[in-house]
């Protein structure tokens, strides 16, 4: 069972840019009993990483072998600023949080988690043009005042060519940086280019560089 709910206040921003910021405070309530499912092989389920579209969803489970039992209530805020003319979304800002009436003892390693509310996810995206983009996300514990989990990307995508840079960071296991590229070299060619470096241990993980050839109905790489 769950109830999912929110409301939107907007005001204009600029008159000038003719912008109009919004206001969104969203309420997810979800109730889901325990069922014991220890009989139940895992093929292919996982714990979903923490992130705040996650704050909102049924289950913190992928696939269906785990179904996760739940009481809890997620809060979210967000604010947006958009361009009143084209519709786009120039710069987007949103924090939340779940808390907990019970245990979650539905886990893949026989372990109950007894928080009683979740890590403070916050989510940062900031788009000038529809060709550029950049984004944030992040995970902080507050019990211990650090941050647990980071996301940064840098992306440009038009329709001959494509750039990322990014940075991910989980604490105590991960820390890395990946360059990627695709970009024109003539009619129907493309090189792409894949660089993704291990900060943690100091390695490249994996260099990929490529040329590719896209005809009307078929294509080599």
């Amino acid at each position: 069972f769950s109830i999912d709910s929110g409301l939107i206040f907007e005001r204009l921003a600029s008159a000038e840019n003719n912008w109009v910021q919004t206001l969104e405070p969203r309420l997810y309530l979800l109730y889901v009993p325990y069922e014991d499912q220890q009989d139940i092989p895992v093929f292919d389920s996982a714990l979903l990483n923490d992130s705040y579209a996650n704050l909102f969803i049924n289950n913190r489970f992928s696939g269906a072998d785990r179904i996760g039992d739940a009481r809890q209530l997620s809060f979210g805020l967000t604010t947006r600023i958009l361009d009143q003319d084209s519709g786009d979304e120039i710069f987007s800002a949103s924090i939340g949080q779940a808390f907990y009436a019970e245990d979650r003892e539905v886990s893949l390693n026989n372990s109950i988690d007894e928080r009683e509310k979740s890590n403070l996810m916050t989510l940062l995206r900031y788009q000038p043009n529809r060709q550029w983009s950049l984004q944030l996300d992040s995970v902080y514990d507050q019990e211990q005042s650090e941050s647990r989990q980071t996301d940064i990307a840098i992306r440009q995508r038009s329709d001959i060519q494509v750039f990322n840079l990014e940075y991910h960071f989980r604490e105590n296991s991960l820390e890395q940086s990946t360059l990627s590229f695709v970009y024109p070299l003539g009619v129907n060619w493309h090189g792409f280019f894949k660089r993704q470096y291990s900060i943690l241990e100091e390695e490249t993980v994996q260099n990929l560089v490529g040329l590719s050839y896209e005809g009307c109905c078929w294509g080599l790489k």
